[in-house]
């Protein structure tokens, strides 16, 4: 599964294959069908009202560059485990973001970057 992160931000950052979770229970006020296979806009994800959100299992993940500076975007691959379904399923990449020193300890003060694909 493909998708892009871009940086809105002033300062460089880094980031690394995502977890990866299945929202359950999604509702949303449009509906998804239109939206397989696409990454979910700011708009569409605060739309969303999700019961749970279940672990996926992440068998690979590339990155076309781990750092991101500002205006710039980079895209991805990730390779999952998980079960078909007839109707629309929301993933929500969560990506460790790291600092400068490519040190993950220091994320509370980072920005948590998440992208909400459909499949």
């Amino acid at each position: 599964m493909g998708y892009a992160v871009r940086n809105h931000g002033a300062q460089p950052y880094s980031i690394d294959t995502p977890q990866v979770y299945q929202l359950d229970g999604v509702r949303s006020s449009q509906s998804l069908y239109g939206y397989v296979d696409s990454q979910l806009g700011d708009e569409q994800i605060t739309k969303l009202k999700i019961k749970q959100e279940t672990p996926v299992k992440v068998l690979d993940g590339q990155l076309q560059s781990a750092h991101i500076a500002p205006g710039e975007e980079v895209v991805g691959v990730v390779a999952l485990q998980v079960a078909s379904s007839p109707s629309p399923t929301v993933l929500r990449l969560q990506f460790p973001s790291m600092n400068g020193a490519g040190d993950a300890s220091n994320q509370a003060q980072q920005t948590q970057i998440a992208a909400f694909l459909v499949r």
